[in-house]
Order: structure tokens, then sequence, then C-alpha cells
């Protein structure tokens, strides 16, 4: 529907001044009317006697300027025109030779010159209301046309904003940062792009709704804008990624600049009454001089580099800002072809399980087997799990992974049931940080549990140290989820990951695994022995089992079961390996017990009764 004239929004100058005109038209002036009656009478007398036919009697030529009157001045024209034609033609006619009409007929005439007139009159206004109508008409469409082009004016200027603006924060897009990094780098400018991707964000919205998510985004947003330098730019990338352009920074300036961001992060944000903390990592790209290749080439790279330093920074988990270095393509190309590889590997069988037995130091039985994780690959050989755990980790496949070790740790299971050897022994299996923070899986294993229809206490889950640190609800959830299902939860790497003891205490933990750094210090000084003697007393008290791992002397054995360590597992007692030997191992292991124990004292029976209230579990598995 058209906007009416009045109301659209259109400048003043732009306005039509149609109406003042048309009165114009239809106001004559005196004057005007004067000369106009002159110059009919004039044309009625002269014009019939020179033409020779009709004497200026004839009405047909004085209808003529009665006409002309009308269709200039309408009405009051015609009337004026015809009555003064037929008043002063027939006295001036006189002077014109001719035949002359008696002066009686002039009246008559006079009417019927104004009868002519106005009909003539009447039409002519009707025209000219039609035109005028229609000039307004075209007046209105005028405007209208104007104030559309103002409006698509805003529009077009509105759309440019969106186009170049982030909707949820206020902060320049993707193509906006690039179109601006491209501009620096064409001007020779030194720049540095920083990207920042928001760890475990995901979490986020799972356990509290994305409402709160984009909230975090926004502030988040606002946080990385206040707390950069002027000249900076700031965009969102999309999801939970931010770049920062530097300019005119070397690489150590702007490295540290990089940190400061980064740090301005970790104080906490006020979300929707809630106090939530969010890590961040950084990945830093400089280029310090004009490019040698093409602006847009360059501007490509630079993006590049620093989306590889982030990624290598959230690999490495130390929550900071890494600097690209050229290694990292090289890591890049070989982290990919490793992916694609794991994909192949999953589908095609070639991962299986090793198994290392873990001794309970008390009855000098096998208590227990360590499910390790192997990759045999077709043409790289035997890759190590520091090789490709960190990759699944990054891209997911650590889920799927862990289940199929779960899977194939309770049909082990099953089957060294039918061997009265191996039968009731129980499996522990790790479990990375990324598995224990994503939603279902304890869901999941419980599924694995009732299609194999196997005790759950039978399986111990290992999980790090560094994971009771962070304050992640879904990763306590899950921990949770699996003890109640009747599992064991093992603490791996103790003593590295400078865990509160108030916090280890709150969680559903049954025993913890004293790190292999810490037994191998234990024959170098009092130092060493101190550490691991605490951390056996520590854990006593807090009502948990103890396994010491990387027992590779008899002397660390002897001075573990001296401390009341609980279980052991190393070199000492036998290496990882298939299931076959690890059924081989159990059968020999009563003969190999007497031979490298037998020098060694037994807990005396205060110690022995302690451990076996812990958890008198492990003997009987």
């Amino acid at each position: 529907m058209s906007p009416d004239v009045d109301e659209v929004n259109v400048p003043d100058s732009q306005r039509s001044e149609l109406p003042a005109g048309q009165a114009a038209l239809t106001r004559p002036s005196a004057a005007f009317v004067m000369t106009v009656v002159i110059a009919t009478t004039a044309l009625g007398v002269l014009l019939p006697a020179y033409l020779g036919d009709s004497g200026p009697t004839d009405p047909y030529w004085l209808a003529v300027p009665a006409t002309l009157a009308a269709a200039r001045f309408g009405f009051l024209g015609a009337a004026i025109t015809s009555t003064s034609s037929a008043l002063l033609t027939g006295p001036l006619s006189s002077w014109v030779p001719g035949e002359n009409v008696p002066s009686a007929f002039w009246p008559e005439r006079g009417l019927f010159f104004l009868v002519i007139s106005l009909t003539v009159a009447t039409l002519v206004r009707r025209t000219r209301t039609a035109d005028a109508r229609a000039l307004e008409v075209l007046e209105q469409q005028r405007v209208q046309a104007v104030a559309a082009s103002h409006e698509r004016g805003q529009l077009t200027e509105a759309l440019e904003r969106r186009i170049s603006l982030d909707a949820l924060t206020g902060l320049a897009n993707r193509e906006a940062f690039v179109a601006r990094l491209q501009h620096l780098l064409g001007a020779g400018r030194a720049v540095s792009v920083l990207f920042v991707d928001l760890d475990d964000f995901k979490n986020v919205n799972d356990t509290l709704g994305h409402a709160v998510g984009d909230e975090l985004i926004s502030s988040v947003a606002a946080r990385l804008a206040t707390s950069s330098r002027g000249h900076d730019f700031v965009a969102r990338f999309g999801g939970d990624e931010f770049a920062v352009l530097l300019c005119e920074l070397e690489a150590s300036h702007s490295l540290r600049v990089a940190q400061r961001l980064l740090a301005e992060l970790k104080t906490p944000f006020s979300l929707c009454g809630r106090t939530v903390a969010v890590r961040a990592s950084g990945g830093l790209a400089v280029s310090e001089g004009r490019p040698t290749g093409g602006v847009e080439e360059r501007a490509m790279e630079l993006l590049r580099q620093a989306d590889l330093a982030m990624y290598a920074s959230k690999a490495e988990r130390t929550h900071g800002v890494t600097l690209y270095h050229d290694t990292m393509q090289t890591e890049m190309v070989e982290r990919l072809s490793l992916e694609s590889d794991m994909h192949h590997a999953i589908a095609g069988h070639d991962f299986f399980l090793d198994f290392q037995p873990i001794i309970n130091l008390r009855t000098r039985t096998v208590s227990a087997v360590e499910a390790l994780m192997r990759w045999q690959h077709p043409t790289r050989g035997l890759v190590p799990p520091s090789a490709f755990v960190p990759v699944a980790e990054q891209t997911g496949m650590i889920v799927p992974l862990t289940l199929w070790v779960v899977r194939e740790a309770c049909e082990q299971m099953r089957r060294w049931d039918t061997d009265p050897t191996t039968e009731g022994l129980s499996i522990a299996v790790n479990l990375s940080g990324r598995l224990v923070r994503e939603p279902g899986i304890g869901s999941a294993i419980a599924r694995e549990f009732h299609r194999a229809m196997i005790d759950p206490h039978r399986l111990i889950f290992e999980i790090t140290e560094s994971l009771l640190m962070e304050d992640q609800s879904q990763a306590i959830q899950t921990l949770c989820q699996l003890r109640a299902l009747g599992t064991r939860l093992s603490v791996d790497d103790f003593g590295t990951g400078y865990s509160s003891l108030s916090r280890l205490n709150k969680l559903p933990i049954d025993e913890v695994k004293i790190d292999q750094s810490f037994v191998s210090q234990l024959e170098e000084g009092d130092a060493g022995r101190t550490i691991v003697q605490a951390s056996v007393a520590m854990a006593h008290g807090l009502g948990l089992r103890v396994v010491a791992e990387g027992i590779e002397t008899e002397r660390q054995l002897h001075m573990l079961r001296s401390m009341g360590c609980d279980d052991g597992q190393g070199y000492l007692f036998g290496r990882p390996g298939s299931p076959q030997r690890v059924t081989e191992f159990c059968r020999d292991w009563e003969t190999r017990s007497e031979r490298t124990l037998a020098e060694l004292p037994r807990q005396d029976t205060a110690s022995r009764d302690a451990a076996s209230d812990v958890d008198g579990r492990a003997v009987s598995a």
C-alpha cells in the first residue's frame, strides 16, 4: 500500500509546488483581460472584412476569440469576451467598409456567442480538471518514489551493517575482519592475528542451555573489546571463536598482548544468576613486513597459521597462547593423515588390547589387569598411544574408541571366566578427560554392561588427577553415574596434578595410583620416600586403596610394602601382553610370586586388616 504523501519523510526541498501553480493559471490579471478583450474585438471587426466572404457580423468569427478565452480562463473569460465582443463589434464595424447589420441584432448575437463559449468552457474545464488530477497523481508518485529511494538508502545502509557485523555480539564478522586485514597488509603494515577459542563451550550449552551460552558469548565479546587496545580490531568468526587483529607490534610484544587478553577471560562471568568460569586457547600468527605474495593470499595464510597455532594450543590444553612456527604445518598434515587412518582403523578392527597385570602386595595374587589400547597400522607399524590418543580426543573419536575398549574388556572378562586360572579377574580401563565431559557417556557404558552381562564391580575406570582440578559439572556427573552402576573409580598419576584433599574427598573415588615418577625416586633419597609415604598415608586416611605404578626393582617393591601400599604394577611383575600371555602369566605367577616375594616381610596384622577394610573386593577378584 502506498504511503500518504503528507506522511512520507521527504525533504522540503523535494516537495511539489503544483497547487499554487494551478491556482495561478485560473486567476487572470485585469490588464491581461483587457488585452484579450481588445484583441478579440479587433479580430471580430477587421478579420472578416479582409477575408471577404464573411462580414464582422458572422457569429462564427466572433466565436473563435470567445472560445480561446474560454479555454484560457474558463467561464469568466468566456463571459467577458463574448459580451464585450457583441457590444463593441457592431459600432466599430461601421468604420470598416462592407455591409452593416442593424444594431438591434448585437444583443442576440452576444447571447449566442455566450452560449457557445460557455459550452466550450465547460468541456475545457473538465479536461483541465482531469489534467490537474493526473498531475497531482504524478506528483504523489514522484514524492513516493523519492521517499522509497530514501527508505532504500536506509535499508541498504542497515543491510551493509548487518553484512559486516555479528548479530549476537555487535562485533565485526569474518568478512569485515578479512577486509581489514587485507587493507593493512596492502599498506605494508606489520600485523598479528590472534585466534581465540573457548574450551569446552559445548558443555555450557548442554548443561546450562543455549540462552546462557549466547549470553556467555556476548560477555566474552564485550570483555575482549574493552580489554584490547583502541586501534586493534576484534571480530567474532562464529560459534565460540573470536579473532583479534593486533597492529604495529613485534612478535614478542604481540605475544604479551595476546597472553594478557586471554588472562582477562579467566575472571568468571556472572550469567543469569550463575557464576561461569571459562578457559580459552589462543593461536598467534605474525606478519612483520610487506607481504611477498598477493594481499589476499597472504591474508589467508595468516588466518591459516593462526588457526593451526590455536589448535596446537587446544591439543596441549595449556589454556594459553601458542605462537605459530613452521613445523606446525608438517604436524598438521601428519595429524590429518593420522586422523584419516584412524577412521579406517576403527572400521577395519586394527585396534587391539594388551593387558598388564596388577599384583595385590598383601595376598601376592593377581588382583586385576590394566587394558592398554594398541594400534597396528598397516604401514606405520605399531603406533604408540601418545601419538593417536591426543588426535582422538581432539576429533571426538575418543568416544567410539573408548566404548570399543569397554565392550572388548567385557567380552574378554567373559572369556577369562571360562578358565579357573583367570576367573573373576578385574580390568582397569583409562577414561580421557574429553570422554567424561561428554553428555550421555554413562548411559552408553551402562548399555555395554547389560549387553555383556558382566558384574560392573569388576571394571575399574581410571581418570587423571588433572581432571579433578577442573570445575566440570558434567565430568563429575558422569563419574557419579559410573559409580552408581557399581564400577570402581581410580585416580591415575596421583601426585602430579596437585588436586586438593577436600575435592578428592567429595568425589566417588575408590583408589589412587601413585605415579611412576615418584616410585622411581624411592631409591634416590629421603625426599622421594617421604613423598610416597605421605601419599600412601593420605589415601588410607581418606579410605582409599593405593596402587603403585612403574615398579621395576625388588628394592622399590620392598619399600612400598613396608609403607603399606596395597597393589603394585610394573615391569618387575610383567610387561603388557596379549590375553593369552595374561592367562599364561596367571598360571605361572604362583611359582614366580614365591620367588619374587620370598625375601620381603609380610605386612603386620593391623595393616592387613586396615587394607582389607578399605576394599577387600580386589582380593576376591
